[in-house]
């Protein structure tokens, strides 16, 4: 009875603070914190055009437009526009003793929509899920640029993790994703184009454990297998895998004498090559590779895709 009592409590003073904020919406003062806030987690400037506040519970920023600087040397300052982002508070999530946020991200045609939870009374145990629906791979170029490439296609895919304390890179949870029909551009090699990559995983004690990724394409065939070891910056992840390469003839003939230093294929057909270390400074290990104290560069071409 008592648990009852303080959930109807906390719901009539949501109620009556937000009807508050409503009437009362200091839209230009929120503005200015939301983008400070946000600067403090991303290097380089924000500027949101627009932010509002709709009944039940729901704030809405438009024209969302962020430009990092925190990027490789020498590339450009990378720009991220999100036409829309919403969130608001989850009413049958306080009914069941839990606080629950939904999110929206809207970019082009494509959306980001994410379930947050946590319990309201007893242990903090915290519960994410996310859904990725026909996201442009290069709206967000900054990815790309962690690793010297240029990547288009379209994105869809799923997370689901849980955790608890303050820190979600220490969650545990499965996620998958799909692109399809796109090209990649990697700095001093040639282009190559792939008709679909497939992911899937799981998230344990601080790593994102690769369970297999595949490409396919009229250039490339290429199986992944392996982890990444998160951090709070992309550029301080670790990577560990193993790949399965196999050059089709159109990728080959344009690689030209360089395809001559690559390690020789299994009776597959594939070329295996072993590859670790932060997204920045990747390098792979193979016996022919090491002789001709080649650089790693190739790895830019192989970890693309992923």
């Amino acid at each position: 009875m008592h648990k009852k009592w303080v959930i109807f409590f906390l719901i009539y003073s949501v109620s009556v603070f937000f009807i508050f904020i409503y009437i009362l919406f200091p839209s230009q003062m929120i503005k200015r914190k939301m983008e400070q806030t946000i600067s403090r987690h991303f290097t380089g400037q924000v500027n949101i055009r627009e932010v509002s506040f709709a009944l039940p519970v729901q704030f809405r920023l438009k024209g969302v437009d962020l430009t990092l600087s925190d990027i490789p040397e020498g590339e450009m300052p990378a720009s991220i526009k999100i036409d829309e982002m919403k969130a608001g508070l989850n009413f049958l999530k306080i009914l069941r003793g839990r606080i629950g946020i939904r999110g929206e991200i809207q970019v082009g045609d494509g959306s980001i929509k994410a379930n947050f939870d946590q319990r309201l009374i007893g242990k903090s145990l915290r519960h994410l899920s996310g859904v990725i629906k026909n996201i442009a791979i290069q709206d967000f170029p900054f990815l790309g640029q962690q690793l010297g490439i240029h990547v288009t296609g379209l994105l869809n895919g799923e997370l689901d993790a849980n955790w608890s304390g303050q820190d979600i890179i220490q969650s545990d949870g499965t996620w998958s994703f799909h692109i399809d029909k796109g090209r990649i551009t990697p700095r001093q090699f040639p282009a190559f184009s792939y008709d679909s990559v497939q992911g899937r995983g799981i998230i344990k004690e601080q790593n994102i454990q690769i369970t297999r990724i595949e490409v396919e394409g009229q250039d490339l065939s290429l199986v992944a297998t392996g982890q990444v070891r998160l951090a709070s910056q992309i550029k301080k992840f670790h990577i560990d895998t193993q790949v399965g390469l196999k050059l089709l003839p159109n990728l080959r003939q344009r690689l030209g004498a360089f395809a001559s230093l690559l390690p020789k294929p299994d009776n597959s057909g594939f070329i295996n090559l072993f590859v670790s270390g932060p997204p920045g400074g990747l390098r792979f290990s193979s016996k022919r590779i090491r002789k001709s104290n080649f650089s790693g560069k190739l790895i830019q071409i192989v970890l693309a895709s992923l």
